[in-house]
């Protein structure tokens, strides 16, 4: 791990100053105890010093009791410290947070993340986590060393900010196969989760205050990311389907999108009834005649 350490050739000596940055980092966390310091050939080699300074100030270290040696493994904070951060380290720092930043602040409490058992369950129904026990690592790793190995250099470099379009491709012949979706590489974007594409969905295509209606029971980060954005989301039950819409919101108003998992509700995984999937779509917009106007629905026409 890359350490600063500021020398200044007119100070104390040269020893004395790593010394007292290798002792300001252990006392301020940077180091916690047992974790293992740099390397003395490592330090001197980024401070561009010698090894012998760097000598002098770990032996000053292990002197003082900061860090201890350990044959043939190298140098540790000592087990023997009591570092205690100060409570009130985190808030040295106050921000003035956008409204946006506010919403998504106060959001953050009641974002439910499923936590994994303390004990392996038989029958584990808990939603929103990878199945690591039936992810094949090792053929994802031959795959992910052999790729890199035969790949030129100019691919790592920064690619098309929609993301690769090899990917892009293959993700549309999925598509196409999985789900009947005909659509082209240059509608795909790549994102880092689902998360990620939730928060640009909602920033890109819904205007604050514009109603959305989405299922319930469904997905919670759906929900936290329409709050934390200031659209308002009303719940749908799949129950009531057969009696007429059950969200006041979708009966009163005419919503501007619906969000809902394809195959069907999430949690629950049950069939999605078709009378809901219709009553919920709002109609298409009507484009307005006037070329000028570019709104739609357009409200004045």
């Amino acid at each position: 791990m890359p350490l600063t350490i500021p020398l200044s050739k007119g100070a104390d000596p040269l020893f004395r100053q790593v010394y007292s940055g290798l002792r300001s980092a252990i006392l301020s966390g940077t180091f916690h105890v047992g974790e293992k310091l740099p390397s003395t050939r490592d330090l001197a080699n980024q401070l561009a010093i010698s090894r012998t300074v760097v000598l002098y100030a770990y032996d000053q270290l292990l002197a003082e009791g900061f860090a201890v040696g350990r044959a043939g493994s190298g140098t540790y904070v000592s087990g023997d410290l009591n570092l205690s951060r100060s409570p009130a380290a985190a808030d040295r720092v106050h921000l003035h947070l956008s409204h946006y930043g506010r919403a998504a602040a106060s959001a953050w409490p009641r974002v439910e993340f499923p936590r994994r058992p303390a004990r392996l369950l038989r029958y584990d129904f808990a939603y929103g986590r990878s199945d690591i026990e039936l992810f094949p690592f090792e053929t994802w790793r031959r795959i992910l060393m052999r790729c890199a190995r035969k790949a030129p250099v100019f691919e790592f470099d920064y690619g098309p900010s929609i993301g690769n379009a090899a990917l892009r491709e293959a993700i549309c012949n999925h598509l196409r196969r999985s789900r009947a979706v005909n659509c082209d590489p240059s509608q795909v974007v790549v994102v880092n989760g689902s998360q990620q594409a939730l928060d640009l969905i909602v920033r890109v295509l819904i205007e604050r205050g514009q109603s959305v209606v989405i299922e319930e029971p469904g997905y919670q980060g759906t929900r936290e990311v329409l709050r934390a954005a200031g659209r308002p989301s009303a719940p749908h039950n799949d129950k009531n389907a057969s009696r007429g819409p059950s969200s006041p919101l979708l009966a009163r108003d005419s919503p501007r999108s619906t969000a809902g998992a394809v195959d069907g509700p999430q949690p629950a995984g049950a069939p999605t009834n078709p009378a809901l999937s219709q009553a919920a779509i709002p109609p298409p917009p009507q484009r307005c005649d006037d070329s000028r106007c570019l709104r739609l629905p357009c409200a004045a026409h």
